[in-house]
């Protein structure tokens, strides 16, 4: 059986096997090229707020333009870009750092060498893994949270008028209502 290719049998959990049809979306959030793409937004981020404080070269409006582009267009492709230069690098960050610099070389950008200044590889993928979170949540579970919410309430609103025997200390109590 081939090592790159997975099947229900080959892969690491249920999840990424029989289950896949089901966690598909969530797979879109928490992959690891949804985290290398997470990797580029907060360098690039990064580099340009220490443009904006006059700590690197300033950038003008295009240049910034087109360095938020490079994380706001983010491809597969550019993903495996960077997994290809990783198996240089040997490390998941400073391949991110080689492929901001090779990018903001190819714009010309007086800022190519001032890419992960300052940031440790903590820095970068706590902030990384926190915007995976997030992600996570607002497309997934805060969505099925206000789904569960909005039937409890028209549960309650349903049955409001239901009479339901009260307990207190596991005894019966006075009634009250479902609703």
């Amino acid at each position: 059986m081939s090592a790159t290719v997975v099947t229900t049998l080959s892969a690491l959990s249920p999840l990424d096997g029989r289950y896949r049809s089901k966690v598909i979306a969530t797979s879109q959030v928490f992959s690891e090229s949804a985290l290398i793409a997470r990797r580029v937004q907060v360098e690039v981020s990064y580099i340009l707020w220490l443009s904006q404080l006059g700590l690197i070269p300033a950038l003008t409006q295009k240049t910034a333009r087109q360095v938020t582009d490079i994380a706001k267009n983010f491809s597969l492709t550019d993903a495996e870009t960077i997994k290809k230069i990783e198996q240089t690098t040997h490390h998941d960050v400073k391949a991110v750092e080689y492929f901001l610099t090779q990018k903001l070389i190819v714009l010309k950008s007086p800022i190519a060498s001032c890419v992960h200044l300052g940031l440790t590889s903590e820095d970068t993928n706590a902030l990384a893994v926190g915007l995976c979170l997030k992600a996570g949540l607002q497309t997934g579970l805060l969505p099925k949270l206000r789904q569960v919410l909005t039937a409890l309430a028209d549960l309650g609103y349903q049955t409001a008028d239901l009479p339901l025997l009260a307990r207190t200390h596991g005894q019966p109590a006075v009634p009250t209502t479902l609703g």
